[in-house]
Protein backbone atom coordinates (compact mmCIF):
# COMPACT_ATOMS: atom_id res chain seq x y z
CA UNK A 1 0.00 0.00 0.00
CA UNK A 2 1.13 3.16 -0.53
CA UNK A 3 0.77 4.65 3.05
CA UNK A 4 3.09 7.66 4.26
CA UNK A 5 4.01 6.55 7.82
CA UNK A 6 7.31 4.87 6.74
CA UNK A 7 6.16 2.10 8.93
CA UNK A 8 5.65 -1.34 6.60
CA UNK A 9 2.17 -2.73 6.23
CA UNK A 10 2.84 -6.51 7.13
CA UNK A 11 3.50 -4.95 10.77
CA UNK A 12 0.46 -3.07 11.25
CA UNK A 13 -2.41 -5.43 12.83
CA UNK A 14 -6.04 -5.01 13.97
CA UNK A 15 -6.74 -6.27 17.39
CA UNK A 16 -10.67 -6.77 18.34
CA UNK A 17 -11.16 -6.85 22.22
CA UNK A 18 -14.36 -7.99 24.00
CA UNK A 19 -15.16 -4.90 26.68
CA UNK A 20 -16.93 -5.16 29.73
CA UNK A 21 -17.82 -1.34 30.04
CA UNK A 22 -17.74 -1.73 34.07
CA UNK A 23 -14.51 -3.10 33.91
CA UNK A 24 -11.05 -1.26 32.85
CA UNK A 25 -9.06 -2.78 30.14
CA UNK A 26 -5.92 -3.06 32.73
CA UNK A 27 -3.42 -1.33 30.70
CA UNK A 28 -1.36 2.03 30.80
CA UNK A 29 -0.53 4.07 28.01
CA UNK A 30 2.48 6.74 27.56
CA UNK A 31 3.47 8.78 24.71
CA UNK A 32 6.63 8.40 24.06
CA UNK A 33 9.92 10.17 22.73
CA UNK A 34 9.04 9.43 19.44
CA UNK A 35 5.52 11.24 19.75
CA UNK A 36 3.78 7.49 19.81
CA UNK A 37 0.85 6.91 21.78
CA UNK A 38 2.63 3.09 23.41
CA UNK A 39 1.47 0.88 25.83
CA UNK A 40 3.33 1.17 28.83
CA UNK A 41 2.66 -1.23 31.23
CA UNK A 42 0.16 -4.39 31.23
CA UNK A 43 -2.20 -4.89 34.18
CA UNK A 44 -1.65 -8.81 35.72
CA UNK A 45 -4.68 -10.39 35.31
CA UNK A 46 -6.94 -7.55 33.57
CA UNK A 47 -8.72 -7.40 30.69
CA UNK A 48 -6.33 -6.95 28.31
CA UNK A 49 -3.83 -9.41 29.93
CA UNK A 50 -6.50 -12.02 29.58
CA UNK A 51 -7.17 -11.67 26.35
CA UNK A 52 -3.71 -11.38 25.82
CA UNK A 53 -3.07 -9.35 22.67
CA UNK A 54 -1.36 -6.17 23.83
CA UNK A 55 1.96 -6.31 24.97
CA UNK A 56 3.99 -3.11 26.35
CA UNK A 57 6.01 -1.34 23.63
CA UNK A 58 2.95 -1.77 21.72
CA UNK A 59 1.49 1.79 19.21
CA UNK A 60 -1.80 2.21 19.35
CA UNK A 61 -2.73 4.35 16.00
CA UNK A 62 -6.49 4.04 15.78
CA UNK A 63 -9.71 3.33 18.31
CA UNK A 64 -12.37 1.94 16.19
CA UNK A 65 -11.65 3.59 13.11
CA UNK A 66 -10.27 7.03 14.82
CA UNK A 67 -6.51 8.24 14.88
CA UNK A 68 -5.48 8.85 18.68
CA UNK A 69 -2.07 10.11 19.90
CA UNK A 70 -2.64 11.08 23.28
CA UNK A 71 -4.00 9.23 26.26
CA UNK A 72 -7.13 11.42 26.53
CA UNK A 73 -8.11 10.74 22.88
CA UNK A 74 -7.71 6.81 23.94
CA UNK A 75 -9.67 7.36 27.34
CA UNK A 76 -12.40 9.54 24.94
CA UNK A 77 -12.71 7.03 22.31
CA UNK A 78 -12.54 3.88 24.82
CA UNK A 79 -15.47 5.52 26.58
CA UNK A 80 -17.13 5.72 23.12
CA UNK A 81 -17.19 2.26 22.57
CA UNK A 82 -19.41 -0.41 23.93
CA UNK A 83 -18.66 -3.93 24.30
CA UNK A 84 -16.40 -3.98 20.89
CA UNK A 85 -13.31 -2.05 20.89
CA UNK A 86 -10.93 -2.63 17.16
CA UNK A 87 -7.51 -1.18 17.79
CA UNK A 88 -5.04 -0.59 15.11
CA UNK A 89 -1.63 -1.39 16.32
CA UNK A 90 1.92 -0.77 14.87
CA UNK A 91 4.89 -1.58 16.25
CA UNK A 92 7.64 0.23 19.00
CA UNK A 93 10.44 2.08 16.93
CA UNK A 94 12.09 0.49 20.06
CA UNK A 95 12.61 -2.66 19.53
CA UNK A 96 11.43 -3.38 23.07
CA UNK A 97 11.56 -1.99 26.35
CA UNK A 98 15.41 -1.72 27.80
CA UNK A 99 15.60 -5.12 30.16
CA UNK A 100 15.80 -3.43 33.47
CA UNK A 101 18.13 -4.21 35.83
CA UNK A 102 16.27 -5.19 39.43
CA UNK A 103 17.25 -4.15 42.91
CA UNK A 104 15.86 -6.53 45.70
CA UNK A 105 16.77 -6.41 48.97
CA UNK A 106 20.38 -5.12 48.43
CA UNK A 107 21.18 -7.65 45.70
CA UNK A 108 20.61 -7.15 41.57
CA UNK A 109 18.81 -9.34 39.75
CA UNK A 110 19.14 -8.95 36.28
CA UNK A 111 15.31 -9.10 33.74
CA UNK A 112 16.40 -12.22 31.90
CA UNK A 113 14.19 -15.18 30.18
CA UNK A 114 12.70 -15.72 33.60
CA UNK A 115 11.41 -12.18 34.12
CA UNK A 116 10.09 -11.54 30.65
CA UNK A 117 7.06 -9.82 30.30
CA UNK A 118 3.78 -11.51 30.97
CA UNK A 119 5.46 -14.19 32.87
CA UNK A 120 5.01 -14.67 36.37
CA UNK A 121 7.60 -14.82 39.34
CA UNK A 122 7.47 -16.42 42.33
CA UNK A 123 8.82 -13.96 44.78
CA UNK A 124 7.04 -12.73 48.14
CA UNK A 125 8.35 -9.73 50.08
CA UNK A 126 8.17 -7.83 53.31
CA UNK A 127 7.15 -4.08 52.86
CA UNK A 128 9.73 -1.54 54.73
CA UNK A 129 7.56 1.30 54.65
CA UNK A 130 3.62 2.22 54.24
CA UNK A 131 2.32 2.85 50.83
CA UNK A 132 -0.88 4.60 49.93
CA UNK A 133 -1.61 4.92 46.05
CA UNK A 134 -3.77 7.85 46.53
CA UNK A 135 -1.05 10.03 47.79
CA UNK A 136 1.46 9.49 45.33
CA UNK A 137 1.71 11.64 42.75
CA UNK A 138 3.84 9.50 40.18
CA UNK A 139 1.18 7.12 39.78
CA UNK A 140 0.01 6.65 36.35
CA UNK A 141 -3.38 5.67 37.36
CA UNK A 142 -4.27 5.79 41.40
CA UNK A 143 -7.24 3.49 40.52
CA UNK A 144 -4.83 0.88 39.86
CA UNK A 145 -2.23 1.00 42.91
CA UNK A 146 -1.83 -1.33 45.75
CA UNK A 147 -2.23 0.17 49.20
CA UNK A 148 -0.03 -1.58 51.93
CA UNK A 149 1.60 -1.32 55.38
CA UNK A 150 4.95 -1.77 57.19
CA UNK A 151 5.63 -5.48 57.52
CA UNK A 152 2.67 -6.65 55.10
CA UNK A 153 4.20 -9.62 52.92
CA UNK A 154 3.26 -9.04 48.97
CA UNK A 155 3.91 -11.19 46.66
CA UNK A 156 5.80 -9.92 43.55
CA UNK A 157 4.05 -10.80 40.05
CA UNK A 158 5.88 -8.65 38.14
CA UNK A 159 9.21 -6.62 37.64
CA UNK A 160 9.56 -5.96 34.02
CA UNK A 161 8.73 -1.77 34.67
CA UNK A 162 11.74 -0.27 36.37
CA UNK A 163 9.41 2.20 38.05
CA UNK A 164 6.82 0.01 39.09
CA UNK A 165 6.23 -3.13 40.06
CA UNK A 166 2.86 -5.55 40.11
CA UNK A 167 2.00 -6.97 43.02
CA UNK A 168 -0.86 -8.78 45.32
CA UNK A 169 -1.34 -9.02 49.51
CA UNK A 170 -0.04 -12.62 50.14
CA UNK A 171 -1.92 -15.24 50.50
CA UNK A 172 -5.44 -13.40 49.01
CA UNK A 173 -6.70 -14.11 45.62
CA UNK A 174 -7.36 -9.99 45.64
CA UNK A 175 -6.66 -8.05 42.94
CA UNK A 176 -2.88 -6.82 41.33
CA UNK A 177 -1.84 -3.38 41.42
CA UNK A 178 1.26 -1.46 40.97
CA UNK A 179 3.39 -0.83 43.80
CA UNK A 180 6.87 1.66 43.72
CA UNK A 181 9.63 -0.31 42.01
CA UNK A 182 12.59 -0.70 45.10
CA UNK A 183 14.58 1.56 42.62
CA UNK A 184 11.96 4.24 42.79
CA UNK A 185 10.95 4.47 46.27
CA UNK A 186 14.95 4.77 47.01
CA UNK A 187 15.81 7.42 44.44
CA UNK A 188 12.27 9.52 45.90
CA UNK A 189 13.44 8.72 49.58
CA UNK A 190 17.21 10.05 48.45
CA UNK A 191 15.31 13.16 46.18
CA UNK A 192 17.51 11.90 43.20
CA UNK A 193 15.91 13.23 39.95
CA UNK A 194 15.51 10.56 37.37
CA UNK A 195 17.74 10.36 34.45
CA UNK A 196 14.99 10.75 31.79
CA UNK A 197 13.43 8.33 33.89
CA UNK A 198 13.30 5.32 31.41
CA UNK A 199 10.61 7.27 29.13
CA UNK A 200 8.12 7.90 31.46
CA UNK A 201 7.34 11.71 31.64
CA UNK A 202 7.44 12.28 35.13
CA UNK A 203 9.24 14.29 37.61
CA UNK A 204 9.77 13.65 41.60
CA UNK A 205 7.28 15.96 43.10
CA UNK A 206 6.52 17.04 46.95
CA UNK A 207 8.76 18.29 49.43
CA UNK A 208 12.62 18.04 49.20
CA UNK A 209 14.04 15.76 51.34
CA UNK A 210 17.42 15.35 52.72
CA UNK A 211 19.70 12.82 50.79
CA UNK A 212 19.92 9.76 52.92
CA UNK A 213 22.13 6.71 52.81
CA UNK A 214 21.03 4.18 50.68
CA UNK A 215 18.08 1.79 52.23
CA UNK A 216 16.12 -1.04 51.78
CA UNK A 217 12.53 -1.00 50.36
CA UNK A 218 11.91 -4.53 50.89
CA UNK A 219 13.01 -7.46 52.20
CA UNK A 220 13.31 -10.79 50.77
CA UNK A 221 10.88 -13.14 52.20
CA UNK A 222 12.77 -16.81 52.94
Amino acid sequence: TGSGGGMPGETIKMVGIRRNPNEPLGLTVEVDEHNQLVVARIIAGGMIDRQGLLHPGDVILEVNGSAVTTPEELQTEISRAKESVTLKIGPSIEEEMKSARIMMAGGQVKSGKNLEAGKKLTCYMRALFDYDPTEDNLLPCQEIGLSFQRGDILQIINVKDPNWWQARHAGEDGPIGLIPSQELEERRQAYVPPEADFVHKISICGTRISKKKRKTMYKTKQ
